[in-house]
């Protein structure tokens, strides 16, 4: 399939209040949505 979504270069599941800035737009990338998918919530590198 060749669809995107939108990724979180710092896993939101790492923020540790909601004041945490991870929706920043300088912290989200597209990413293809297999590779997102495989990712899960690591953390490959920031750009």
């Amino acid at each position: 399939m060749n669809q995107w979504q939108i990724d979180h270069i710092i896993p939101a599941s790492s923020a540790k209040s909601e004041d945490d800035a991870l929706n920043q737009l300088s912290k989200l990338r597209p990413m293809w949505a297999v590779d997102n998918n495989a990712k899960k919530n690591s953390r490959l590198s920031l750009l």
